[in-house]
């Protein structure tokens, strides 16, 4: 990845007791019901993992409706 390069995630970014927003929590619950595979994720802590993989966090950007947008940058 060039040192500029970008590193865009798109997710249910969750609050920090995993209950916000709601319907990424319902989904997190399908998937366990279903698969037995059902997590969620803070924005906390998706950002402290870019700097444990080589990103530096740029930005994050609401979406519509739940999503919100992590951005990083190559270090």
């Amino acid at each position: 990845m060039p040192p500029a390069g970008r590193l865009l995630i798109v997710d249910f970014w969750m609050d920090p007791t995993h209950t916000d927003p709601l319907f990424g929590a319902l989904m997190a619950g399908e998937f366990l019901v279903n698969t037995s595979n059902g997590d969620v994720y803070s924005y906390d802590e998706g950002e402290n993992w870019l700097p444990q993989t080589g990103w530096q966090k740029v930005n994050r950007l609401p979406l519509a409706g739940p999503l919100s947008l992590l951005v990083g940058q190559a270090t």
